[in-house]
């Protein structure tokens, strides 16, 4: 997957989560930026708002299918380069992929 494709996912996922957090939300609808917006209208303007991003930061925990959490923490940038943690098991590693040399540091689990 090219890094725009992956960012583009990302910024509709972080999109989707916002989105699903101010439904049913008490507030007016001016200060709902979504309002009277289709989950298409949506969806295209996070792909546009990601691909003009120059950088993302993703962090978040995913349950495998053993049970297993994987928690990541991820800062990416356009050209690919990123920084941060992955957790699982009770071990961490460090993550670094800079230009082409990716760079994994990992604790003594």
């Amino acid at each position: 997957m090219n890094g725009n494709r992956a960012m583009a996912m990302a910024g509709v996922a972080g999109v989707s989560v916002l989105v699903l957090a101010g439904c049913g939300s008490d507030s007016d609808a001016e200060d709902q930026p979504f309002a009277g917006k289709s989950a298409d209208q949506i969806a295209a303007e996070a792909v546009k708002a990601t691909r003009q991003a120059e950088s993302m930061h993703v962090s978040g925990t995913v349950r495998q299918t053993a049970g297993e959490a994987l928690e990541v923490d991820l800062s990416v940038d356009q050209r690919k380069n990123c920084e941060g943690t992955v957790k699982t098991a009770g071990t961490t590693a460090e993550v670094r992929h800079v230009d082409a040399t990716l760079y994994l540091r990992g604790d003594e689990g």
